[in-house]
């Protein structure tokens, strides 16, 4: 699973590194450190004292994309000026803003592809079990 995740998210650091550009972007792995093009990610660069050169920083975007489609929780996520829910919008949004993320050195993200609960459904996080009704 692990690896599968791995490769899903050097899948979408290709992405994220491709945009605006037609040319092939290529993504290596080289001992632990992350390379596009043949270059270590944040070449020669340090945060806070720390080595950051060949890392992989990501941002965990859990509602990247994503779609809802049961009648009764859709209305949960409209977009306050069409008071309607959009996932085609949510996505374009989410693909339009990568170049944004690229400008300030986002090189991945990490999103969530899943099945879902009913709201009147009850969770259960580790120990705390929430129930949500209807209409909440």
């Amino acid at each position: 699973m692990k690896q599968g995740i791995s490769l899903i998210s050097i899948a979408l650091l290709a992405v994220l590194t491709g945009c605006g550009s037609s040319e092939r972007t290529e993504v290596s792995i080289e001992g632990n450190m992350f390379f596009i093009n043949g270059r270590p990610t944040y070449e020669g660069r340090h945060w806070k004292g720390n080595k950051v050169e060949g890392l992989l920083l990501n941002s965990r975007m859990v509602q990247g994309i994503f779609d809802d489609e049961n009648p009764e929780t859709r209305p949960t996520f409209h977009y306050p000026d069409t008071d309607d829910w959009s996932a085609d919008r949510n996505t374009n949004e989410f693909v339009a803003a990568m170049p944004s993320w690229k400008a300030h050195g986002l090189n991945s993200f990490t999103i969530n592809l899943q099945g879902g609960v009913r709201l009147d459904m009850e969770i259960r996080s580790g120990s705390t079990a929430l129930s949500m009704p209807r209409g909440t």
